[in-house]
Protein backbone atom coordinates (compact mmCIF):
# COMPACT_ATOMS: atom_id res chain seq x y z
CA UNK A 1 0.00 0.00 0.00
CA UNK A 2 1.44 3.48 -0.83
CA UNK A 3 0.89 6.60 1.78
CA UNK A 4 1.63 9.37 -0.20
CA UNK A 5 2.07 11.88 2.29
CA UNK A 6 3.40 11.49 5.72
CA UNK A 7 3.20 14.01 9.06
CA UNK A 8 6.80 12.98 10.01
CA UNK A 9 7.02 14.96 12.65
CA UNK A 10 10.92 15.57 13.79
CA UNK A 11 12.50 13.01 12.06
CA UNK A 12 13.80 16.22 10.06
CA UNK A 13 13.24 20.07 10.22
CA UNK A 14 13.98 22.88 7.46
CA UNK A 15 13.87 26.29 6.90
CA UNK A 16 15.85 29.18 9.36
CA UNK A 17 14.33 32.42 11.00
CA UNK A 18 11.26 32.81 12.84
CA UNK A 19 8.33 30.36 11.01
CA UNK A 20 11.27 29.08 8.88
CA UNK A 21 10.34 31.32 6.39
CA UNK A 22 14.12 30.69 4.37
CA UNK A 23 15.43 27.88 3.25
CA UNK A 24 12.42 25.69 3.43
CA UNK A 25 13.62 23.24 0.62
CA UNK A 26 16.47 22.24 2.69
CA UNK A 27 16.14 19.81 5.43
CA UNK A 28 18.33 19.76 8.84
CA UNK A 29 18.47 17.77 11.78
CA UNK A 30 15.19 18.58 14.07
CA UNK A 31 15.82 19.95 17.10
CA UNK A 32 16.87 17.83 20.38
CA UNK A 33 17.74 14.74 17.45
CA UNK A 34 19.64 12.27 19.11
CA UNK A 35 20.19 8.66 17.25
CA UNK A 36 20.97 10.47 13.15
CA UNK A 37 21.14 6.60 11.79
CA UNK A 38 17.81 5.81 13.44
CA UNK A 39 16.03 8.89 12.00
CA UNK A 40 17.39 7.61 8.52
CA UNK A 41 16.08 4.32 8.73
CA UNK A 42 12.85 5.55 10.05
CA UNK A 43 12.77 7.99 6.75
CA UNK A 44 14.19 5.20 4.38
CA UNK A 45 11.43 3.15 5.78
CA UNK A 46 8.76 5.79 5.34
CA UNK A 47 10.01 6.30 1.53
CA UNK A 48 9.89 2.38 1.06
CA UNK A 49 6.17 2.43 1.84
CA UNK A 50 5.79 4.95 -1.13
CA UNK A 51 5.66 7.89 0.84
CA UNK A 52 6.03 11.27 -1.63
CA UNK A 53 5.44 14.29 0.33
CA UNK A 54 6.99 14.60 4.19
CA UNK A 55 5.16 17.37 6.24
CA UNK A 56 7.25 18.52 9.23
CA UNK A 57 7.01 19.25 12.60
CA UNK A 58 9.41 22.30 11.49
CA UNK A 59 9.42 23.70 8.42
CA UNK A 60 8.64 21.82 5.08
CA UNK A 61 6.91 20.10 3.62
CA UNK A 62 9.43 18.23 1.86
CA UNK A 63 9.19 16.11 -1.38
CA UNK A 64 10.35 12.70 -0.83
CA UNK A 65 13.88 13.41 -3.43
CA UNK A 66 14.94 15.55 -0.89
CA UNK A 67 14.14 13.55 2.01
CA UNK A 68 15.80 10.76 0.57
CA UNK A 69 19.46 12.36 -0.02
CA UNK A 70 18.79 13.93 3.42
CA UNK A 71 18.71 10.23 4.97
CA UNK A 72 21.75 8.95 2.77
CA UNK A 73 23.79 11.53 4.34
CA UNK A 74 22.89 11.09 7.96
CA UNK A 75 23.42 7.50 7.50
CA UNK A 76 27.06 7.86 6.09
CA UNK A 77 27.63 10.22 8.55
CA UNK A 78 26.73 7.87 11.44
Amino acid sequence: MAIGAVLAGDLAASGILPGGIALKGRPKPPPFEEDPLQVARSLKFLLSKGAKRFYLGHGGPLDAGVIERYAGKLAQAA
